[in-house]
């Protein structure tokens, strides 16, 4: 991103799902929301990881996906993604969804840091160290 055109303060949208709502209706509303934040100063929206959805309700990559296509300004992200948390192949799959954003996804990456987190997935946090280890230099 050319620094030249981000502005020097820049307000974004934090998307979290509520689980006591009808998650129709919550999709709904955050998409109305982000279409109208679409034609305001607002940068970038974000939603809560994907491994957060069994307990919150939400499917960001597939809201993210919806976003994209009623909006042409807001910058993307799913906030952190857990890589020992993802299968590589859905890995794949979302980052290719990406280019369909136009170039308006912004991705975190992260190994997690929550042990009982982990557990639900038979990841240790030693594992996940090593794994992030791995990483190329380019993320």
């Amino acid at each position: 991103m050319n620094c030249a055109t981000v502005p020097a303060l820049s307000f974004g949208i934090l998307i979290i799902w509520i689980t006591q709502r009808e998650r129709s209706q919550q999709y709904s509303d955050r998409l109305e929301i982000a279409a109208a934040c679409d034609g305001l100063a607002f940068a970038p929206i974000t939603c809560r990881a994907p491994w957060h959805a069994a307990r919150s309700g939400g499917l960001t990559n597939l809201f993210l996906s919806a976003v994209a296509q009623r909006t042409r300004r807001l910058r993307l992200g799913p906030l952190v993604m857990l890589l020992n948390l993802y299968h590589r192949y859905a890995l794949s799959r979302d980052l290719h969804a990406g280019s369909a954003q136009r170039g308006r996804l912004d991705l975190g990456i992260g190994r997690g840091a929550v042990p009982l987190e982990l557990s639900f997935f038979g990841v240790s946090p030693a594992e996940a160290q090593i794994a992030t280890a791995r990483l190329p230099r380019s993320f």
